[in-house]
């Protein structure tokens, strides 16, 4: 089935427009009417939807990715202990990615 890019753009831009209003409605005019337990609750979403695509990034091959010198588990161990230390996300991904850059070169 051929698909033109018109057709492609329309349904990218009124995806866009759908999610843009859906977050928009509840982050304008819900967000004095939510109550405490709630906002702690939603809180602790976004941490836990990054830690599931980033052990899914790590551990992609299931349990053959785990060996002893496996770049991503060394990255990934090296930059929890960057944002533990120094609670700065910038430094945290760039020690990361720079554990991936230097094995990949080696």
């Amino acid at each position: 089935m051929q698909y033109d890019s018109l057709k492609t753009w329309t349904v990218v831009i009124i995806g866009g427009f759908i999610t843009f209003f859906i977050r928009y409605f509840f982050i304008q005019f819900l967000k004095d009417n939510v109550n405490e337990k709630l906002k702690e609750f939603l809180s602790f979403i976004p941490p836990a939807v990054l830690s599931a695509l980033v052990f899914y990034g790590v551990f992609d091959e299931g349990i053959n990715s785990i060996y002893f010198i496996n770049p991503k588990i060394v990255a990934i161990i090296v930059a929890f202990f960057i944002a533990w230390r120094f609670n700065n996300v910038l430094l945290t991904i760039l020690g990361g990615m720079s554990i991936i850059w230097l094995f990949n070169w080696l």
